[in-house]
């Protein structure tokens, strides 16, 4: 098995055992914070680099730093144990994406898709309603969205989540012609 598949076992382990234990917990408000505090960390390496590779004997210093940083997050879910348990294990390093698996066991029970929205403009409050409306309409599921501009899409928009691509643009339609002359 490679190293990638052992990490990526580690990572379904650790956020499915948290999620089991704490999922009465849990809450839009949680998902967000957790969501947040992943974000950050990714852009942390090698903070947490530092944090799985330096001496064992500070683990309760390291811990009670990021027990802080959940704190000052204002999160309403225990996480020191998950801490310790990645700390003691020199795991530390894969706490985001064990995070975002645990959004992604949240918002599967609860019914969520989160999509990545491209436009080539910043879309105004009713297109973002309107667009909400049609994904949940195609999806039958609740939809949350992250909103993004790409000059380099001519018109239209691009809807990508994990399960769903929906693409409608024009340079999607010049390709499908393109694709039919040949």
């Amino acid at each position: 098995m490679s190293n990638v598949g052992k990490k990526n076992i580690v990572i379904f382990r650790y956020g499915q055992a948290y999620y089991n234990v704490h999922k009465s917990l849990f809450n839009d408000e949680v998902r967000d914070q957790l969501f947040w505090i992943s974000a950050s960390l990714k852009e942390q390496k090698f903070f947490l680099f530092l944090m799985t590779t330096t001496f064992k004997k500070y683990n309760s210093i390291k811990q009670a730093v990021f027990i802080q940083y959940f704190i000052d997050y204002r999160l309403k879910i225990p996480m020191d144990l998950l801490i310790l348990m990645l700390l003691n294990t020199d795991r530390i390093i894969l706490l985001p994406d064990i995070l975002l698996y645990i959004i992604d066991l949240y918002d599967h029970e609860q019914g969520i898709i989160f999509f990545n929205i491209t436009t080539p403009s910043e879309l105004s409050k009713d297109n973002k309603k309107l667009i909400i409306l049609f994904l949940e309409t195609m999806t039958k599921r609740k939809i949350l969205c992250n909103y993004a501009v790409d000059l380099s899409l001519i018109g239209g928009l691009r809807a990508q989540s994990k399960e769903f691509l929906y693409e409608n643009s024009i340079r999607k339609k010049l390709k499908q012609i393109a694709c039919l002359m040949d």
